[in-house]
């Protein structure tokens, strides 16, 4: 017996104007597939025993009726206590944090106070390219052949330094087949597999020592830059060595950073780099004016920092902060022992006198975590600092001090939008169905497989990774989610899990919430075996559901968001939520 699913074999175009409407986004994500290929086949997937099959007729018919009739929204309507605040407005919490203990609050500069249109991206790019030809000797040709293209990479990538290749790797340091490039060419699974091997697992030695991590989105026009001179190069024939090419592009990017060039060109014309942030005054004022203490650390220098915040804040910026450092060097600001030295504001200039007191109105370079505690008695989850870059920002004040963190994830406000678009919540929908479908005939199946079992279980898992990688091309045709890997967290996302008490796609968005908030994360199931206990008046799942999920009513499928199941409507509003794309896609939690 045979039957047809035809609306789940049916292909999607990928969102297209995702964006509009809802303000201004973060947009080097935008590139998506219109490819329309039609994805594997479910309607001749049969087994020959009545129990099998019954399921295979039941949920794939479930899957055909319920994915023409999803909502309008992942959003479930319920009891509201206000009106909700649109996801991407919206702070996301991995640990439960109140506001009302946090006295003092850091910020990073970079992409946290501060945020830059890709003309930053193609700045860095175009200056790094400029060096490699005066200072390496790379074809001068190169220089009007190859422009910056901010739809190339994403966040969290890595180049394998020994080959020259960038990457995608999930938080078991697999490597995403589909996400491997030299140059601008997507290699194949063949060669991905001969040089990693069948499982395309590399140890955390071979990442520490071979591969160079693209961590934060200064790093977006590094990526491009590797694959760009190597395209270059391959297509002119050009003999050369990719492990030599890489370090020389990742010199000249380093060059970009420290040389000064960078930061003078854009304090001479904030409004072509830096993206307006209209609201960043009223947020910094509501902490202020419940007696909160507010400091500024950055690994910029003062000239850059200053001429960022006048055009953001005002001529007035530095009443905002008890303490300003610049120039700090996390992440060694950390661990070293460093003094504080004083800059003078008039010439920028470093004073060698001793730094005995940290005081308003003045600025501070270099210092160290352990002076910061000692010249103002801040430590301990007393403080949240928030910044973009996780090991740079994060790791070191959360592990030394026991700081609370947040993270600012600039390009969460897209991919809050790709998720909110029908396409993607119809091939979600699809890939929970079949996700629950694949347990539920392992459980019917015999022990000893027959060749029966085996093509119905092949044939749901084609499905199911074509399912993945359309989702996947809604983000990046090249790379995907920032927080996928296939059916994995990625690396970033496992440590932004980690080392993040809470993040949220820009600082503003605090303005939404009170200063003394409490965030709750909704936990959900914690490990596979836990029992699954419903909210009061909450149903529990159909009979039959918690032993094939092992209590899990939500799927791990390699998907950031997915619509709420029915019993879930009944709830308030703590009942709205995500599929966790940080802890392996089982754990639910409440976005505040």
């Amino acid at each position: 017996m045979s039957f047809r699913i035809s609306k789940a074999r049916v292909t999607f175009r990928a969102v297209r104007n995702a964006s509009k409407g809802s303000g201004r986004l973060y947009r080097c994500f935008r590139t998506v597939s219109t490819s329309t290929k039609r994805g594997p086949s479910l309607s001749d997937i049969t087994h020959p025993h009545p129990r099998v099959n019954r399921l295979l007729r039941e949920y794939l018919a479930k899957m055909e009726q319920e994915s023409a009739d999803l909502p309008n929204s992942l959003q479930q309507p319920g009891y509201q206590v206000k009106q909700s605040l649109p996801r991407k407005d919206r702070i996301f919490v991995n640990n439960s944090i109140n506001l009302g203990k946090v006295d003092v609050l850091g910020f990073d500069y970079d992409y946290t106070l501060v945020s830059y249109t890709h003309k930053m991206e193609g700045l860095i790019y175009s200056m790094a390219k400029d060096y490699l030809i005066e200072h390496s000797g790379y074809p001068s040709e190169m220089k009007t052949r190859r422009m910056y293209d901010p739809r190339f990479a994403v966040r969290g990538l890595a180049v394998d330094v020994d080959r020259g290749w960038v990457l995608k790797l999930s938080y078991i340091h697999q490597i995403a087949l589909r996400t491997v490039f030299c140059g601008r060419r997507r290699l194949s699974k063949e060669e991905v597999v001969a040089a990693y091997g069948d499982g395309a697992h590399v140890s955390p030695q071979y990442r520490n020592n071979h591969m160079k991590p693209l961590l934060d989105l200064f790093a977006l026009s590094e990526a491009c830059l590797v694959a760009d001179v190597l395209d270059y190069l391959n297509e002119l024939n050009i003999h050369h060595d990719r492990q030599a090419v890489v370090e020389d592009v990742l010199q000249a990017i380093s060059h970009v950073h420290t040389s000064g060039e960078m930061h003078k060109t854009v304090v001479r014309d904030p409004p072509t780099y830096m993206l307006p942030s209209p609201h960043l005054r009223e947020t910094l004022m509501r902490f202020r004016d419940v007696g909160k203490k507010l400091f500024l650390c950055s690994n910029s220098n003062f000239e850059y920092v200053s001429g960022g915040l006048q055009f953001l804040l005002g001529a007035d910026w530095q009443e905002f902060f008890d303490v300003v450092i610049v120039s700090a060097g996390k992440p060694g600001f950390y661990t070293s022992n460093r003094p504080f030295r004083q800059v003078d504001k008039r010439t920028g200039k470093i004073r060698w006198t001793e730094v005995t007191t940290l005081e308003k109105g003045k600025v501070y370079s270099h210092g160290s975590l352990e002076g910061l505690t000692k010249l103002t008695g801040w430590q301990g989850p007393r403080v949240l600092y928030i910044g973009d870059q996780i090991w740079a920002d994060l790791v070191g004040g959360r592990r030394n001090q026991g700081w609370r963190t947040g993270a600012v994830i600039r390009e969460l406000e897209y991919e809050l939008v790709v998720q909110q678009s029908k396409k993607y919540r119809q091939y979600a929908h699809q890939a929970v169905t079949v996700t629950e479908l694949l347990r539920l005939v392992q459980e019917e199946m015999e022990k000893i497989r027959t060749e029966a079992d085996v093509r119905v279980s092949d044939g749901l898992e084609e499905y199911l990774r074509y399912l993945q990688t359309e989702m996947s091309k809604m983000f990046n045709a090249n790379f995907g989610s920032v927080f996928r890997s296939g059916g994995e967290p990625t690396l970033f996302a496992f440590s932004l899990r980690r080392y993040a008490d809470l993040y949220l796609s820009k600082l503003e968005n605090f303005r939404f919430y009170s200063p003394m908030h409490r965030f709750y994360p909704q936990r959900g199931i914690s490990m596979p075996h836990d029992p699954y206990i419903p909210a009061i008046g909450r149903p529990p799942p159909a009979t039959g559901d918690e032993k094939a999920s092992g209590g899990q009513e939500w799927a791990s499928v390699g998907i950031n968001a997915v619509p709420e199941d029915k019993t879930s409507r009944k709830e308030g509003r703590a009942g709205v939520s995500s599929v966790s794309c940080m802890a392996g896609g089982t754990r639910r939690r409440q976005d505040s």
